[in-house]
């Protein structure tokens, strides 16, 4: 009975101290509410953002290890064949090139930029895989990858 009293009596000094301080107590409740939607808003976007790379990047490597077919009428986009290796590493190039553009902020961003570069090489043009590899190494964080 005592504690129900002493209880009663706890939350009701507290309700008035509350009611005392009416302002700040919610200015201080708005920022606790408001940090706790932003710390939580922006790890959901930077999960969708990372998700999002990775699919990207995905798509692209079916597109580097598609098989060529020079029997092929036409490039089969669809079913990642192509007809010359040429064609390949062009639609490889475009992917990763958009790729990157689009999940520029994403960890997976040098990865584009790598790829890249591979496609470059193999479609001949030497002087702007050199350039986009050396842009990629610059962004890759870790020392021993560099």
């Amino acid at each position: 009975m005592d504690i129900d009293k002493s209880l009663l009596e706890w939350a009701e000094l507290t309700l008035d101290k509350i009611m005392e301080y009416k302002t700040l107590s919610i200015i201080v409740s708005s920022l606790a509410v408001f940090l706790f939607i932003g710390f939580f808003g922006i790890k959901f976007y930077r999960d969708m953002t990372s998700v999002r790379a990775h699919k990207t990047l995905a798509l692209a490597i079916k597109t580097i290890n598609a098989s060529v077919n020079p029997r092929l009428k036409e490039d089969n986009l669809q079913d990642n064949k192509f007809k010359t290796e040429d064609s390949k590493w062009k639609t490889a190039e475009q992917e990763l090139r958009l790729g990157y553009e689009k999940n520029k902020n994403s960890s997976l961003a040098p990865m584009f930029e790598v790829l890249q570069s591979e496609s470059l090489v193999n479609l001949g043009i030497l002087d702007e895989a050199v350039k986009v590899l050396k842009s990629a190494v610059t962004k890759i964080n870790s020392a021993s990858v560099k």
